[in-house]
């Protein structure tokens, strides 16, 4: 399996009031679609062409599907469905569209892909110094 850096900072958490140490995985560059169209034909055995074709035709159905209502799961790799967020109201004359504050896709992995994430190794990085923590501090 993989190796996932992360990434430790000491900063301000507004919420709480205080500074804390805070670790994060570490995200990688975006991987564009030619880099993935690349790894599928060098290990495929199929052509670019057609699985430039079966990548645009996926990609329709799933956007077609999905702002549709649908949930939309992909073999392996998990479901997708649409979702928001809606302010409250007290009051039955108060529901309205526009109380939705955003929308989103939720994604919820395939078991494989939730097994796989486990089996994924970590590396901590501490790029935090003392000198900095204590000046944060106010030590």
């Amino acid at each position: 399996m993989g190796t996932i850096k992360l990434n430790t900072t000491y900063q301000r958490i507004a919420m709480k009031n205080k500074n804390a140490y805070v670790t994060r995985a570490t995200n990688y560059s975006m991987i564009k679609a030619e880099d993935v169209l690349d790894f599928a034909e060098k290990n495929s055995g199929m052509t670019r062409e057609t699985l430039s074709g079966a990548m645009t035709i996926v990609v329709r159905a799933f956007e077609t599907f999905l702002m549709n209502g649908h949930s939309v799961q992909l073999p392996e790799l998990g479901t997708f469905r649409f979702s928001i967020s809606c302010k409250a109201v007290d009051n039955e004359e108060d529901i309205s569209t526009e109380n939705v504050r955003s929308r989103k896709i939720i994604f919820t992995p395939s078991r494989r892909v939730r097994n796989a994430i486990r089996q994924v190794s970590l590396e901590s990085i501490d790029n935090y110094d003392d000198e900095n923590t204590e000046e944060s501090t106010g030590a």
